[in-house]
This record gives C-alpha cells, structure tokens and sequence, in this order.
C-alpha cells in the first residue's frame, strides 16, 4: 500500500477560491477527510487564478487574488501541467498521472472526474467530503 505522505490531493480553481467564499481550512479538511496527504496545485490552475485576478470583476477577481497570495504563503507543491490550456483536462490528465484525488466545487468536473473514477472532494456546508 503506498504510503500516505506519498498520496496526493490536487486543488482546482474552483476550490481555492471557495477557501475564501466559505471560510474554511483546506489543509485541516483534507487531514480530517482523508488523513495525510501532500497538496499539490498544478501550472494550469496558477496561470487561470492569474488571468482571474487581473481580468476579472467583484468577487472572483477578490477571491482569486486571495488564492494567489494563500499559495504564496502556504508553498504548497506546484507540479508541471500537462495541459496549460484546458484545466479541466490538465487536472484528469494529472489525477490519472499521479493516482490523485482532486478537490473541486465545479460540478461539471466532478462528473468527468467520477467518469474516470477519480476520488473527490467535494465541499458541503464549509466540510470537504470524499465521493
């Protein structure tokens, strides 16, 4: 069985900026949901919450900038993608990859994701939620 500090949990667009909408510890929701695992943000992601802190408007463009700057101070690992493109691929491709789970409010990646039967965290009333 692979050791659990060698497990990985990949953090999606959507999930980094919910930290802020929600007000909740992803780092504790994943250790109480799932135990330990290493955190991972893949290049796409950082190059979307990017392009939302400077394109976007009212909320997303806050909470983007708020993820940004939670990454800086939480360096968290930022692994190469394979996809820079499309995130959603970028994220199956990579959970595929490295046997990850990956943490995510966006529904429609959820389907795809349960389609390849990737584990899932979802967020349901500020808890994170393995399907």
């Amino acid at each position: 069985m692979e050791s659990s500090k060698n497990r990985k949990v990949i953090l999606d667009t959507s999930i980094l900026m919910a930290i802020f909408e929600n007000k909740f510890d992803i780092q504790d929701e994943i250790l109480r949901e799932v135990g330990l695992h290493s955190i991972v943000v893949p290049e796409s992601v950082l190059i979307e919450l990017h392009k939302l802190a400077e394109l976007g408007r009212g909320k997303k463009k806050k909470y983007s900038k708020a993820a940004l700057d939670y990454l800086k101070r939480n360096k968290f690992e930022i692994i190469h993608s394979e996809n820079k493109r499309n995130v959603d691929d970028d994220i199956v491709l990579l959970a595929k990859r490295l046997n990850a789970m990956v943490a995510t409010t966006d529904k429609q990646l959820m389907e795809r994701l349960k389609g390849e039967c990737i584990g899932i965290l979802r967020l349901k009333k500020r808890r994170l939620e393995l399907l």
